[in-house]
């Protein structure tokens, strides 16, 4: 849910799209679609089809490193209903930006469900002795804690007070400090660095504030979490590849209203095109 956005302040003139915007929020699609036009500069006319067909090529080619004949040969094996695609065309979608931006924030977005599960996966026992958590080994209160915080996004003070008899802060603390050692995203985005190496431009996109507010849009508007767990998925992958992200930078974009008011000048833009047709 995206909360405070009526109190996001606006222009007297941009009242009409915000209230629009506001709206969208009833209607999930349609929102999120907004945030890949906005951000990430997917076509407003490209259908979700084709959209899908296309990041399925660039994921085969460029993260799953099939030869591109294959990915001709499978892509070519779907609907009879689509064009056949060519190496032409093949190559056309991969030089494409919003593609490669599409597909990165599909391999770094991960909701909280994907993210809970993987350091649930992950967690194994510990290496120091004189670790505090030693004699826990990741029982069954530090995964009901790792569950309040990455599935449920409950802050550190909340889970604290829940678990007052069962876990210290301090230990809460170690719990977290070690999920976030295993955070998937700083990996992710190094393999993509590499992976895209294939692409013109590819790693150029990796860089760009789209993909990357994109990301934060989506943690704030459909995981709620809290400005600090968004900082925590991005700000080290973005650092990774030379983007940088701040608490400030945050606070600017969601409290601040930045992303929302962006978004809102894009529906009158795009009113403003769709008039003078």
């Amino acid at each position: 849910m995206i909360d405070g956005l009526e109190d996001v302040d606006v222009a007297a003139d941009e009242v009409n799209t915000v209230d629009e915007l506001i709206e969208m929020i009833e209607d999930r699609e349609s929102l999120y679609r907004l945030a890949d036009e906005v951000f990430l500069g997917v076509p407003r006319d490209m259908t979700p089809r084709e959209r899908r067909r296309r990041l399925l090529a660039a994921k085969l080619l460029l993260v799953d490193r099939l030869p591109w004949q294959s990915v001709i040969h499978l892509i070519n094996a779907g609907s009879s209903e689509e064009p056949i695609l060519e190496r032409k065309d093949l190559d056309r979608w991969i030089g494409c930006h919003s593609v490669l931006r599409s597909l990165a924030y599909t391999e770094l977005n991960w909701d909280n469900q994907k993210l809970y599960q993987h350091l649930v996966d992950s967690v194994g026992p510990l290496e120091q002795a004189h670790d505090p958590l030693t004699a826990m080994n990741w029982s069954k209160d530090a995964l009901d804690a790792i569950r309040l915080r990455y599935l449920n996004a409950l802050l550190l003070e909340q889970i604290a007070s829940r678990m007052a008899d069962r876990l210290t802060k301090g230990d809460l603390i170690a719990v977290f400090d070690r999920c976030a050692e295993r955070f998937p995203f700083i990996e992710i985005v190094r393999r993509l660095n590499s992976d895209f190496d294939f692409a013109s431009g590819g790693r150029e996109m990796l860089r760009d504030p789209g993909l990357w507010n994109r990301l934060i849009f989506q943690y704030y508007a459909h995981d709620e979490l809290p400005h600090r767990d968004i900082y925590d998925r991005t700000a080290g992958a973005a650092n990774e590849i030379g983007y940088t992200i701040t608490m400030g930078m945050l606070n600017v974009a969601l409290s601040n209203g930045r992303l929302f008011r962006r978004m809102a000048d894009h529906i009158a833009k795009t009113e403003r095109s769709d008039g003078n047709r």
